[in-house]
This record gives structure tokens, sequence and C-alpha cells, in this order.
């Protein structure tokens, strides 16, 4: 799975002429504290909640301020892998993706645990996945799906909006779903490895 397939479409971007009120708007209204710039779909940079939250005249436009300082993205055809080191490190509510060479902005790939499922295609149901992870206080992102053309069974990568994913794994748990690996918070980079190897025995990249 790369970078590219975890794309959230709902996350909004900015540009140049954008106030800094309707960014910290925008920051309070998708429960995020970074957003990306874009300006002729070239993707300049993010801009966070803290560094406008200093600015007093919330009325100026981000293209008259010295902004945005983040430049931190990934590339849309990097594994998933990358994106989840990038938030380890960065600590970032929201990941830009961006086409090779082009700095062009695809999209934006928001924070989140990643749970991989393993199942009999007959036994898929979106709304139960989605109930289970409702249950626990969290939301489906999106969800991705492929097929293990070797078994036969089906591959489903859950995004949900929360890095703690320990009461959602034992949910899955208890309800006797396959959790073949996980990708959340306190994962060392060991085990971060050590969950996308095993994954990768399923994955055909």
């Amino acid at each position: 799975m790369r970078a590219v397939n975890l794309i959230s479409h709902s996350i909004p971007f900015l540009r140049l002429h954008d106030t800094v009120s309707r960014a910290l708007q925008l920051m309070a209204d998708f429960h995020i504290t970074h957003l990306p710039v874009v300006e002729e779909d070239k993707y300049l940079g993010l801009v966070e909640e803290n560094e406008l939250l200093d600015i007093a005249d919330d009325s100026r436009q981000l293209g008259a301020l010295e902004l945005p300082s983040n430049k931190a993205a990934i590339l849309e055809d990097e594994h998933f892998l990358s994106v989840l080191r990038l938030w380890k490190k960065l600590r970032l509510s929201v990941i830009p993706v961006v086409k090779p060479d082009l700095e062009e902005y695809t999209g934006a790939e928001e924070a989140g645990g990643v749970i991989i499922l393993y199942m009999e295609p007959r036994n898929f149901s979106l709304s139960e996945i989605g109930r289970l992870v409702e249950s626990n206080d969290a939301t489906v992102i999106h969800v991705v799906t492929q097929k293990d053309h070797a078994s036969g069974q089906l591959i489903v990568s859950v995004k949900v909006n929360r890095n703690d994913i320990q009461d959602i794994l034992a949910t899955f748990q208890r309800y006797e779903y396959n959790i073949e690996a996980y990708f959340g918070d306190n994962l060392s980079e060991d085990d971060l490895r050590s969950n996308y190897d095993h994954l990768m025995n399923y994955l055909n990249i």
C-alpha cells in the first residue's frame, strides 16, 4: 500500500490569499492543527496552529506572512510505512502527499492508526467494521481492500482517526477478527518494521 492510497479527500487546503482567521477556523472545524498551503497546484508547505495563534491581526493573508515554514511532505508512491515514520518523527496532524519531482499537491494524509485485517471475502462487512470502531469513540477515515490471490482471502486496511488503537484492536479480537498487522501509537521503529514485514507477506507491492 502506498501513500496515495491513504489520501483523505475531506481535508481542505489553504491558498496564499486566505486569512489567518480562515485557517484557524478550518483547523477547528476539522479538529487538526496543521493545514497545507497550495498555490497553482504547487505545495508550498504546512501552516501550524500555534504559529497562527501568535499573529495579532488574524485578518492578515497568509501570503503577507513568512509562512509556511514547515515543508514536510511525502511522495505519493512511497509506502505507507514512510508516512508513519514521518508522523512519528514530527507528530503532524496531517501529512501532505505530493507527486515526485513536481511538488504538485495530490492530497493530505490524515494522522491516525491503521489496522490490517485478513478474512474470507464473504465475511467482509463494512458496516460492522465501522460499528466496532465507533464503539470505541473513533471514526473510520477510509478502508482499502485487496485480494490475496494465493489464498483467496481479503486483506482489509482500516484507517481510523486515532493513533491510540489498543481498545479498537481488543474489540476486533473479541469479535474474532484476524489482525495481521497494525500501525499506531506506542510502536517503536522495530515494531513498525516487524508489522510492516509481516504485512508484506500478504501484499504484492
